[in-house]
């Protein structure tokens, strides 16, 4: 796909986000097209999770910029960053069911909770998402803990697109599926998304679901962007860091800390 001229749903610019003497974020620049998929991908504790907060205003970074639809949500305040959230979906990386809620309530949560909806209208759209993913009505008076790992990843992808939002965000979707489930979620990623029409943001770091998911890729390390590119590109590059992840080998110049 050919995002050149396309208007951006997302820029960080010179982003920083410390905890006391932790620098996670060291400068984080990076810009999603609107109705792109952009998968962010680095090891455990490079900050991609870190990001991810900081654009939904749920950390405050110390310097930077960061534009939601070419609205600044740095130092925005609560009602701001509720508003600037309200069209944003997310699937959390454990599904992050609400528990005590059925099914079809924690569908039609934000419809409910957050666009006042009258419940028999948001139920029915909950139904609608639900089928979108591959899951029947029987599914809707289940319980959380009445689903398997892949149900649960489809609810919260149910959840996340009930509000029909223009940003998607994705927090390794994968994690904890056998490798077939994990392509059905990645392709349900893939389909619901062209369906809206929106812009995705993931991260991860399973190379599988980069190859099936990603318009385009950006590897963090240390703090930073260091490397974007398209699949094909990473696929070729002759970057050493994004070759030794992308090939899971332990020579290389990305040193991983051992502890006994």
């Amino acid at each position: 796909m050919n995002f050149g001229k396309q208007e951006a749903a997302l820029v960080l610019k010179d982003v920083h986000k410390s905890f006391g003497k932790k620098h996670i974020l060291q400068g984080v620049d990076l810009e999603v097209k609107k109705g792109e998929s952009l998968v962010i991908i680095g090891g455990s504790g490079t900050g991609k999770s870190v990001t991810l907060k900081c654009i939904l205003g749920l950390l405050t970074p110390e310097k930077g910029s960061i534009l939601v639809n070419g609205e600044e949500s740095v130092n925005a305040s609560s009602s701001e960053h509720e508003r600037i959230n309200a069209k944003i979906g997310m699937l959390f990386q454990g599904a992050a069911l609400f528990d005590s809620l059925t099914v079809l309530d924690n569908v039609s949560f934000a419809l409910v909770q957050g666009k006042k909806m009258k419940k028999k209208e948001a139920y029915k759209i909950a139904l609608e998402k639900l089928r979108a993913v591959g899951l029947g009505e029987d599914v809707a008076s289940l319980y959380p803990d009445d689903l398997s790992g892949g149900m649960k990843k489809r609810v919260g992808l149910a959840r996340a697109i009930a509000a029909t939002p223009d940003i998607i965000f994705f927090d390794e979707p994968t994690t904890g599926l056998d490798p077939i489930m994990s392509d059905v979620i990645n392709e349900l990623i893939v389909s619901t998304v062209k369906n809206l029409g929106a812009t995705a943001l993931t991260i991860t770091h399973d190379i599988a679901s980069v190859r099936k998911i990603a318009d385009r890729v950006a590897m963090l390390y240390q703090g930073k962007i260091i490397w974007t590119g398209t699949v094909k590109e990473m696929d070729k590059t002759d970057n050493p860091y994004v070759r030794q992840f992308i090939t899971g080998s332990a020579s290389g110049p990305i040193r991983m800390e051992v502890k006994g």
